[in-house]
């Protein structure tokens, strides 16, 4: 995105899921789906997962 001098560029991960019997796909932010700081303990408390999920990036650089 560029705002008058700058740009910001945002980097963040998806997860996808698809229901085979509705025929749909479901994403959600990645980062909810940490184990220790996401959102998907409050719905699912015992939830555990080997994936490894990287931090959510955002970088502002000034344009000349």
């Amino acid at each position: 995105m560029k705002m008058k001098n700058k740009r910001i560029t945002a980097t963040s991960y998806m997860i996808g899921f698809y229901n085979e019997t509705t025929k749909k796909r479901t994403f959600v932010e990645a980062k909810e789906m940490k184990a220790d700081t996401g959102t998907i303990i409050e719905y699912f408390p015992n939830f555990k997962t080997s994936l490894v999920i990287p931090e959510n990036t955002m970088n502002v650089e000034e344009l000349s």
